[in-house]
């Protein structure tokens, strides 16, 4: 018994506790009537999991609990003698849980009966301990890592943790024989299928096969977790080309004959007939479509007719604010090499974005910028056309404004021939290069999407890694991921995902903390907000990186919460 450190056992709808792996597990668990509460508790809930810390007094113990709804009227108990992670005591674990339940230093001294200076210092020791040193990322760090026991800590009387809600229901355990539990339904069903439409042939492919890689791996993750209520999760995918508008509708219109349950995409399906497709469906659509003229409510459409789209991350305007601001720290360390004051915009017809370029003017010209924009016609060599007028103007910056791998790789090579001391900064095109391709050294790009070098980061591209035997890329990949898991964490909660009006509601009402960030569409216009450029809360937000490749790999540079490097000068710089 003494080397024993996991158990088991099985806890019905009325508490009571019976085998699942052996007597042991059952025989010692019974000795824990809490944790017996929490079981049947979950139960009567809507959740299908949890996981938490419980420490056993009278034996100064702790052990690491996990909770996991089984058939229709079980709930599996897993429990394992641990230590306390990353270091953590007691206290310090119940001040981050306060501050994962949104208390402040005020309110989390209130609770414990200690002071604000504590708190403080406490918080200051947690920061060192886990290495993050700020309070929105130290929350939702905590919520990912499971960092939560039970009982809760204090008197809460609000809380967005699971915890709290199924301490909130075990405490009136004697009420329990009267109400209805929730039972998960494991019989045979019909899957629930994703639709994805997906860049078969054409401009497009390199970044199309990382947006079916992160949906795959988040359909098997869930799957191995048994799906969603027990039902199972499935794919079904509809190929088509970027340059045949015709191909893309069919592809739609082959996912709504095969009546997927949502679709969710990337940006290259584009096309103001589709979304109008899309939105006369009404199936829910998670898309990175973020070209300004995908924004429904700027073609002066109601919110009601296409309350059924919702556009993960920020609209590409936003672009101009992270140049703005990478120019400023440039001018500002490099003023040697900003003696011309003139950016060059490169755009391609065929697929045209806006990234804020009214914005980028006018605020630039008011710093004694001169701002040029030059559109590229579909040709046999655009970019060769491109660096013709590039030699003549001769500008300190360079913007390659296309989503599409293929163009920047493109535009870099002919770059390479005849360099200038300008930077290049592209718009999330690079996004798909791999370290070991060792492409578009010392290129900048940004994203308001993107996989950042954070624990949650780091361990999505582990994730990713041990499944496809290679690296994720830079956005696709986790975006993709996260959107079927926004899907997934709203089917949950919802009587069908064929109930589309209540799976919408569900999504609108999410703040879904997932590897890229936080997805929020609270907003009528349904679309994803960025941080810093509309909002500085990183809980309702998802970070406009800049990144600069770097001996191959992309590290981001901006903005400085982020960053995992520093802006160092492209290789191709010529100093006198």
């Amino acid at each position: 018994m003494e080397s024993r450190t996991q158990w088991t056992c099985l806890v019905d709808t009325q508490g009571q506790v019976s085998e699942w792996e052996d007597k042991t597990g059952k025989h010692y668990l019974s000795a824990f009537p809490q944790v017996i509460g929490y079981a049947q508790a979950l139960l009567y809930s809507k959740r299908d999991a949890l996981t938490f810390y419980y420490h056993k007094a009278d034996e100064n113990l702790w052990f690491q609990i996990a909770l996991q709804r089984h058939q229709q009227e079980f709930t599996v108990i897993r429990a394992k003698q641990v230590e306390l992670p990353f270091g953590l005591s007691k206290r310090e674990l119940d001040i981050l849980i306060l501050i994962s339940s949104g208390l402040s230093n005020t309110e989390i001294a209130a609770q414990l009966y200690i002071s604000e200076r504590t708190v403080a210092k406490h918080i200051e020791h947690i920061f060192g301990k886990t290495n993050i040193d700020n309070r929105t990322l130290l929350a939702v760090f905590a919520i990912t890592e499971n960092l939560c026991c039970l009982p809760l800590p204090g008197n809460l009387t609000r809380s967005m943790l699971t915890a709290y809600e199924i301490e909130t229901i075990a405490k009136n355990r004697q009420a329990l024989a009267n109400k209805p539990f929730f039972s998960t339904k494991r019989e045979s069903s019909r899957p629930i299928i994703i639709g994805v439409p997906y860049v078969e042939q054409g401009i497009g492919q390199i970044d199309t096969q990382e947006l079916l890689n992160g949906t795959v791996l988040a359909v098997e993750t869930i799957n191995r977790q048994g799906g969603i209520n027990g039902r199972e999760l499935r794919i079904e995918r509809a190929g088509f080309c970027v340059e045949d508008k015709k191909s893309i509708l069919r592809a739609y219109q082959q996912l709504f004959d095969k009546e997927v349950d949502a679709i969710s995409t990337s940006y290259a399906c584009y096309s103001a007939e589709t979304h109008e497709l899309v939105a006369s469906e009404g199936i829910p659509y998670l898309h990175l479509a973020t070209h300004s003229s995908s924004n429904k409510l700027a073609q002066n459409l109601s919110p009601e007719k296409i309350d059924n789209i919702f556009q993960v991350c920020a609209s590409d305007v936003n672009y101009s604010q992270g140049i703005i601001r990478f120019l400023q720290e440039y001018q500002y360390h490099y003023p040697h090499l900003v003696k011309k004051k003139h950016i060059v915009v490169i755009t391609v017809k065929w697929q045209w974005i806006d990234i804020g370029i009214d914005c980028l003017i006018h605020t630039l010209r008011a710093q004694n910028w001169k701002v040029d924009v030059l559109e590229l016609e579909q040709s046999a060599s655009p970019f060769l056309y491109a660096m013709g007028q590039i030699h003549n103007l001769s500008p300190s910056l360079i913007v390659v404004a296309s989503y599409f791998t293929e163009d920047i790789i493109n535009f870099y090579t002919e770059f390479s021939k005849q360099p200038s001391n300008a930077i290049i900064y592209s718009i999330y095109a690079p996004s798909a290069l791999l370290p070991h391709q060792q492409m578009c050294e010392g290129v900048l790009w940004a994203t308001t999407t993107g996989l950042s070098a954070n624990h949650v980061g780091q361990c999505f591209h582990q994730h990713y890694q041990r499944f496809f035997g290679h690296q994720p890329s830079y956005s696709q990949a986790s975006v993709a991921y996260d959107q079927v898991q926004i899907l997934a964490n709203t089917w949950r909660h919802t009587v069908s995902p064929r109930n589309f009006k209540e799976v919408l509601s569900g999504i609108r009402s999410l703040a879904y903390h997932g590897v890229n960030g936080t997805y929020y569409f609270g907003a009528d216009s349904q679309i994803g907000l960025t941080y810093p450029d509309d909002t500085m809360d990183l809980s309702i937000s998802q970070p406009h990186l800049i990144f600069q490749i770097q001996h191959g790999k992309s590290k981001v540079i901006a903005p400085s919460l982020f960053a995992e490097s520093a802006f160092r000068l492209p290789p191709w710089f010529k100093l006198k």
